[in-house]
């Protein structure tokens, strides 16, 4: 699915404005920005399709394979940048923002995982060798993830809810491409395209409120100077007649997203039952 994006997805837009691509150099833009990325996450993993091709095909120094499941293909055992985590999506979303009691929570999913019997399957017998996962996550500096999948086996709200943490989080490093399938769970077509259209409602709506409150900081930081600076920020109040810029207010608009191209793809692997939304935090 991944390689099919990079073929049909435009990440500068050009195809917006008339300018159409061939599918060879869309892909040639994609790679350029998206490949050997720190940090990317698969949230919905199992059975690592996602994530095998993000190490494989982009080169990805470290992949976050998100699922509560245990199942992953063996070939997923054999690349060393790809780490299970064994929670749920929002879950581990938490512990990458410092968020959970790790503590607490290891023992809790320990005793857990003692109470179900042991799975025999070949692959997780080798991902469990190969030592590459995890029942407890870690923190992650803020602005380090470049690429966020989600594809979990959920209603779409769901979905929306874990978007819309990450941004909230602040893992996003941008340009960071965001790919989220949309699951049809509804009982008519007409109400799968409102819920969605509501779904992309939130999606808009988590960036612009982050957007908007960074730079509210950011002014109100560098409007309430102190000590000596004070006197002669007065002064050059008085002197100038616009604001001079200061470092604080530089850093809200560098961290501050915005979205990008957000566009909805029906992928070849895409069942009737389910629609692909991707974007970016720019």
């Amino acid at each position: 699915k991944l390689l099919e994006i990079s073929r049909r997805y435009d990440v500068f837009g050009e195809l917006l404005h008339g300018n159409a691509s061939a599918p060879e150099l869309l892909s040639q833009h994609f790679c350029e920005r998206y490949s050997k990325r720190s940090v990317v996450v698969d949230i919905g993993a199992s059975p690592g399709g996602w994530s095998f091709c993000m190490a494989s095909d982009f080169a990805a120094r470290r992949v976050i394979s998100v699922d509560p499941g245990s199942y992953m293909h063996p070939l997923v055992a054999t690349r060393k940048e790809i780490e299970h985590w064994r929670m749920r999506g929002l879950d581990a979303l938490c512990e990458m923002a410092g968020a959970s009691k790790a503590a607490e929570v290891v023992n809790e999913r320990e005793a857990a995982a003692k109470t179900v019997q042991k799975n025999s399957d070949a692959a997780v017998l080798a991902s469990e060798k190969a030592g590459n996962f995890r029942l407890v996550g870690e923190q992650l500096p803020k602005h380090s993830v470049g690429i966020l999948v989600c594809d979990i086996n959920d209603a779409l709200e769901h979905t929306a809810q874990v978007f819309e943490h990450f941004v909230e989080q602040q893992l996003y490093e941008c340009p960071c491409l965001f790919v989220l399938t949309f699951k049809n769970t509804c009982r008519s077509k007409t109400e799968f395209a409102e819920r969605k259209q509501q779904a992309l409602m939130r999606i808009n709506a988590v960036v612009r409120k982050i957007d908007g409150d960074m730079c509210k900081r950011g002014v109100e930081s560098a409007s309430e100077p102190s000590g000596s600076m004070a006197g002669s920020w007065t002064s050059e109040l008085h002197n100038t007649r616009s604001r001079p810029i200061v470092p604080e207010v530089l850093e809200t608009q560098k961290n501050a997203p915005r979205q990008s191209n957000v566009r909805e793809i029906h992928l070849f692997a895409n069942t009737r039952l389910e629609t692909t939304i991707v974007g970016q935090l720019l």
